[in-house]
């Protein structure tokens, strides 16, 4: 099955850790892919995030209420992160999506000839879980993109990438083009629904 995907990340300062993290969960008929953003910068923001990123990595898959629940929980006491998901079922050929606080979504549908907006809940994990997450659900056509990022790039970058580029990016498409930010770590990534 696979997944098509490239991710670039790039951390505030050159050679500190970064708060941002992906991943990447491959299961028989489906995949669950995150993006998270530890709040601030430096060791405790990578900290925290890479604690999202090893509970999503392990937990039992249930519906994002209990995900996210259990993340918050799991977070409490870190700086926290801000996270966003996507559960692909490959054989039904859809995607359910939602967000936690300000990392973005897009996703590109070659049916509807245009790239969408996906929306978020304010919050953040482990230091502010809204009492309600807001799930949506998209059918897809193999080869639609997907793009995910944190505030680390600014959003006209996904949306010209949508319409100039293939899901291979490189270091020096985004520098540039002026999408990333020097005052934060940065992550992009890109992919193609399988």
């Amino acid at each position: 099955m696979g997944l098509n995907y490239t991710v670039f990340a790039e951390p505030k300062d050159f050679g500190a850790p970064s708060g941002d993290a992906y991943f990447v969960r491959e299961m028989e008929d489906s995949l669950l892919v995150g993006v998270m953003d530890g709040l601030g910068h430096g060791e405790a923001a990578h900290h925290a995030a890479t604690l999202a990123k090893d509970y999503f990595m392990t937990t039992e898959i249930g519906s994002f209420d209990y995900l996210f629940k259990g993340s918050h929980q799991a977070l409490v006491g870190s700086r926290g992160v801000v996270a966003s998901l996507m559960y692909i079922d490959t054989r039904a050929k859809t995607f359910m999506w939602a967000g936690v606080g300000n990392v973005e979504g897009y996703f590109g549908s070659s049916e509807k000839g245009c790239l969408e907006s996906l929306l978020k809940t304010n919050g953040a994990l482990g230091f502010n879980l809204p009492p309600k997450i807001m799930t949506y659900t998209f059918s897809y056509i193999p080869g639609d993109l997907f793009i995910l990022h944190t505030d680390g790039f600014l959003s006209q970058g996904a949306v010209e990438l949508w319409e100039d580029m293939p899901p291979e990016l490189t270091v020096d498409t985004l520098h540039n083009a002026g999408f990333t930010r020097q005052n934060d770590d940065g992550l992009f990534m890109v992919g193609a629904l399988p």
